[in-house]
């Protein structure tokens, strides 16, 4: 997927490229991060809400940067895709799936010029987060019915204790695994269980996992943090070592509660440590 297939992947949020717009801070982190093997990934979503600005100065200088951190990489699709992607590819007896560049890329150098483009995605986008509000609405009171009816109910300690005793495990994950694998269009007769040896998708149920517990299990409900911002974290399995990188409060906790102490190697981190530890 990457030229010398570099063991460390950098995820970062769009509201953090800000803090490396300036030419000497983005060299200088980049330089750092690829000293130790690591690199930035540019995705489709940064590329979108980056477009999306309002503002134009903000948008061209967010595209700057985009393009500079994506010059030898194809931008990273969105996780949806890149998830259907994989289904497929296990179908076919493959572990890992092809990442080609898309039109997206289009946008990074002309968004003006593909305003249809953009406004497809943005359709898109809007859709995916409203469909999963709608989903995890509908299932909060299936899941609660699930615990009582297996006699677990209680208040657990954290997302990740809900995860690593309950979610993963018979009945939740099996029977709300059906409603992904409707919405991704998935093929058939595809086990759980070899999906689950993948790591992006398993990332994505567990992320599933964390925002069942924040909307329908936890007594005191967090706010709730955007669907595609916690989705980002699927991109992490692209490589052993990872950092996702974010200055919203809600893609921090779920990034924490998600990797650390689950998954070696994995960072999570405000745009002000990054720059940090670039030095």
């Amino acid at each position: 997927m990457h030229p010398g297939r570099p063991s460390g992947v950098v995820i970062v949020d769009t509201n953090a490229l800000k803090y490396l717009r300036d030419d000497v801070t983005r060299s200088r982190v980049v330089r750092s991060l690829r000293a130790a093997d690591f690199f930035i990934w540019p995705s489709a979503i940064n590329v979108v809400e980056a477009a999306e600005s309002k503002n134009r100065g903000v948008r061209d200088a967010l595209l700057r940067v985009l393009r500079d951190l994506a010059r030898p990489l194809p931008v990273l699709p969105f996780p949806t895709n890149l998830l259907r992607d994989l289904a497929f590819a296990v179908k076919d007896g493959k572990q890992s799936a092809q990442i080609d560049r898309t039109n997206i890329e289009r946008l990074l150098h002309d968004p003006d010029g593909n305003a249809s483009l953009l406004k497809a995605t943005t359709d898109f986008r809007r859709s995916t987060e409203a469909h999963f509000a709608s989903l995890h609405e509908s299932t909060r009171p299936k899941v609660q019915q699930l615990i009582k009816n297996e006699g677990l109910r209680q208040e657990w300690s954290s997302a990740p204790d809900f995860l690593d005793r309950l979610w993963m495990a018979p009945p939740l994950l099996p029977e709300f695994s059906k409603m992904f694998w409707d919405y991704f269009g998935m093929p058939p007769n595809i086990p759980a269980d070899r999906l689950l040896e993948l790591p992006a998708w398993r990332m994505f149920l567990e992320l599933e996992g964390i925002a069942v517990f924040e909307r329908s299990v936890t007594l005191e409900q967090p706010p709730a943090a955007h669907k595609f911002d916690m989705l980002q974290a699927v991109y992490l399995a692209a490589a052993p070592r990872r950092i996702l990188v974010s200055e919203d409060k809600g893609t921090l906790r779920v990034g924490r509660a998600l990797l650390l102490g689950r998954y070696t190697d994995s960072r999570v981190m405000t745009p002000e440590e990054l720059i940090a530890l670039a030095g």
